[in-house]
């Protein structure tokens, strides 16, 4: 098994990636690895104008998302860690596959860990799959805890 010394989590708050969490801090915990556990908060357009033009980001509701993602985030870790410690924990904002991808790689890290919903046919065309997108844009291995 590679030595994975940095180990960034993704999580969407759901039970699979409390799964990912507990998987990740288990992991880490055996090969004495540092784990950074990540949320991203998409940028939403907002007020789209009827003559077609563009949307606008409205940079208060976004801080507002921002913040109650820190907070949700916080107690999302604290309710799934199982009691470990020594972990980082970081809200970011903008595409979360693109984020992810951007934090493992600021991270150094050796391995991404995310849950993975297995949804396929027409869900999977309409909601896509962060993970797939993930796995498609890294060279970092990916380890998916399907839920």
């Amino acid at each position: 098994m590679e030595n994975f010394k940095t180990i960034v989590v993704a999580v969407d708050f759901s039970p699979i990636s409390a799964a990912a969490v507990k998987t990740a801090l288990s992991l880490a915990k055996q090969l004495s690895s540092r784990v950074k556990i990540v949320h991203a908060v998409p940028v939403q357009i907002t007020g789209l104008p009827m003559d077609g033009g563009p949307g606008y980001v409205d940079p208060d509701l976004h801080k507002q998302h921002l913040e109650g993602a820190k907070r949700d985030l916080a107690r999302f870790v604290a309710e799934n860690a199982g009691g470990a410690s020594g972990f980082e924990i970081e809200v970011l904002s903008g595409f979360p596959a693109d984020e992810v991808n951007r934090a493992a790689q600021e991270a150094g890290a050796d391995l991404i860990v995310m849950g993975t919903h297995g949804r396929t046919g027409l869900r999977h065309l309409i909601m896509g799959s962060v993970a797939e997108s993930v796995i498609k844009k890294t060279r970092i291995p990916v380890l998916c805890v399907k839920g």
